[in-house]
C-alpha cells in the first residue's frame, strides 16, 4: 500500500495543518499543535493534535483536532512541519 501525503511525520513534532489554501487577500485558517498520537478511530488515518493555536474557530476553544493524512482535496502545503514556539 502507497503512503499517504502526509504521512511519517513522528509524534511530538509541532505542525501547522490548513483548513483551506492559503489565498493572499483572505484570513488563513489553520490550527498548530503538537501531534500527540496517530489515530484511526473514524475509518482514515489522522494525526490527533494537542491545539496551541486556532485561527480557523475563534469563538471555540478546541483543545485537540484530527489533521488527517490525505484528504479528497488535498495540496500541497496542507500540512506544514514547524519548529520553535507558536506563532
Amino acid at each position: 500500500m502507497s503512503q499517504l501525503k502526509y504521512e511519517g511525520i513522528a509524534t511530538g513534532t509541532r505542525i501547522r495543518a490548513y483548513d483551506f489554501p492559503p489565498i493572499p487577500e483572505r484570513t488563513d485558517h489553520y490550527v498548530e499543535g503538537v501531534i500527540d498520537h496517530v489515530s484511526e478511530e473514524y475509518g482514515y488515518k489522522a494525526y490527533y493534535v494537542n491545539v496551541e493555536v486556532d485561527t480557523s474557530r475563534k469563538f471555540t476553544n478546541r483543545k485537540a483536532v484530527l489533521v488527517p493524512m490525505e484528504s479528497d482535496c488535498d495540496y500541497d502545503g496542507r500540512v506544514i512541519v514547524l519548529e520553535g514556539e507558536p506563532t
